[in-house]
């Protein structure tokens, strides 16, 4: 059982902070860099997932469909029960467009701020430049075809425009694990040293090989 560090509600949705978070806050830290960077660093991640999530949980909210955003050791998730609630296709690609969308505007705004905006204190500039950064990797990164990512939900609700569903599932899953393998070897050479990208990218691609696996088991 994952058990929650933090509860709260933000603009009236629940938020749980999952003990297992801290794990991947300890993993972005850096020994080359000192405490202060660290912790805004750890702030910046922090504000990236959450405001992630608060993208996705406002279209949910705009349809009136309760969810709540959990905190966890690889990133977020904006849990929701449709309970039977049937939705236009169109409010499918802006659900999971609306976190990339968040992430682009942060980074926007973290831009603004520090081109146009005198900072006098190193621990505020280092908040908006590692929020700029954080940021774009993250929407970037989400764009990516893999699933669970929000990239793999686009391009399947994207390809299932022109395909049959069952082709639209097998593609999407097939494209997901290719992309995935190859992100994760490719970690390894872009991030030496760091194994969070070989890891996470290895995990999506055991789970969309079993995803695959099982779809064609039950056919």
């Amino acid at each position: 059982m994952n058990q929650h560090l933090l509860k709260f509600n933000l603009f009236g949705i629940p938020v749980n902070i999952h003990l297992s978070f801290l794990f991947l806050c300890i993993l972005i830290t850096n020994t080359r860099m000192d405490n202060q960077q660290n912790v805004a660093v750890v702030l910046s991640l922090f504000i990236a997932i959450l405001g992630h999530e608060l993208g996705h949980a406002s279209v949910l909210r705009r349809l009136r469909i309760p969810c709540e955003i959990h905190l966890l050791m690889f990133g977020g998730e904006t849990v929701w029960n449709p309970n039977g609630t049937r939705f236009h296709h169109s409010w499918e690609i802006l659900l999971n467009a609306a976190g990339v969308t968040v992430n682009i505007l942060i980074a926007l705004v973290c831009f603004l701020i520090r081109e146009f905006v005198e900072i006098q204190q190193p621990f505020v500039y280092n908040i908006v430049q590692f929020s700029l950064m954080i940021n774009m990797f993250l929407a970037v990164l989400n764009l990516f075809p893999v699933l669970p990512l929000d990239g793999g939900k686009l391009f399947h609700n994207l390809i299932r425009l022109v395909v049959k569903p069952r082709t639209a599932i097998i593609s999407t899953l097939l494209v997901s694990l290719v992309v995935a393998l190859l992100t994760a070897v490719g970690g390894i050479y872009i991030f030496p040293g760091s194994i969070l990208l070989p890891v996470l990218f290895g995990f999506f691609a055991f789970n969309n090989f079993k995803s695959l696996k099982a779809f064609f088991e039950t056919q």
